[in-house]
Formats: C-alpha cells, structure tokens, sequence
C-alpha cells in the first residue's frame, strides 16, 4: 500500500460487511503508522459502517500495531462512550482493553461508564464482558 490508503482499500470500508479473510488480508497489507493511523481516523467517522468495518479490521491487527493507537485513547473512550451502535461499542472497547492506561490517564467518566454498562442487561454480553475486564484493568491502578 502507499502511504496514503488508496481507493480500493478506502472502497472496502464502505462495504455493507467484511468477511474474516477480507479483514486479515486488509490488516496485514498495513504497512505503517501512517495507515494505523488513517485507520484510526476512520474508526472516528461519522458514518458508522466505516467506523465500524475499519475498528473489526484494527481488532485483528497484532498488538504491536494497536499499540500505536495510545495516541487515540481519549477519542476512542468517546466514541465507545457515544455510540448507539452495540457492535461498534464492542469494536472499539475491544480495541480500547488492548490499550494501556496510566493512572494519570485515568478518566472517571470511562471507568462510570464500564462500571454501568457491565451491569446492563439491555447490553449485549461481549460488552459486558469487554466493560468488565476494562473496570479491572482502570481499577488496579489504585
């Protein structure tokens, strides 16, 4: 891939749903920080089939690579916090337990949110789940 994402891979994101195989393939044709990054970005647009088909392929990228999103932390707690879509909820809290935090990083306002929404029944269970192991994980740091 160039360093800007091109047309083909930008298309894929405007897909309805990206199969696994699509998704490992596109992952594993990143080749930067630069694409994690645009990735990222998409991750943050406001059409949520983008957002959502660009964070499933970020969640199959190795831990290395996520590690570069540290960066997006605090716009990817919002969106996870914002969203009406449980499936990009998910997405993006499982991206967000990949991440890790300092207890100067610490917002209050995630660790309520988890807090309340591992205890949601109307919330689908790998959000539960998911707002469950990141509790814990904001918790330790105290």
């Amino acid at each position: 891939m160039a360093t800007d994402m091109n047309l083909s891979f930008l298309a894929s994101l405007q897909q309805e749903r990206l199969g696994v195989l699509e998704v490992k393939r596109l992952c594993d044709g990143l080749c930067g920080r630069d694409e994690l990054m645009q990735l990222a970005d998409c991750v943050l647009a406001e059409d949520d089939r983008v957002a959502r088909n660009a964070a499933w392929i970020l969640t199959h990228c190795h831990d290395e690579a996520v590690a570069c999103l540290q960066g997006y932390t605090d716009r990817l707690i919002d969106r996870a916090m914002h969203t009406d879509s449980s499936s990009l909820r998910r997405l993006t809290l499982h991206l967000l337990e990949r991440l890790d935090y300092g207890a100067e990083e610490l917002r209050t306002d995630f660790l309520d949110f988890c807090l309340e929404h591992m205890q949601r029944m109307d919330e689908p269970s790998g959000v539960q789940s998911l707002c469950m192991k990141i509790a814990l994980k904001l918790c330790r740091l105290y």
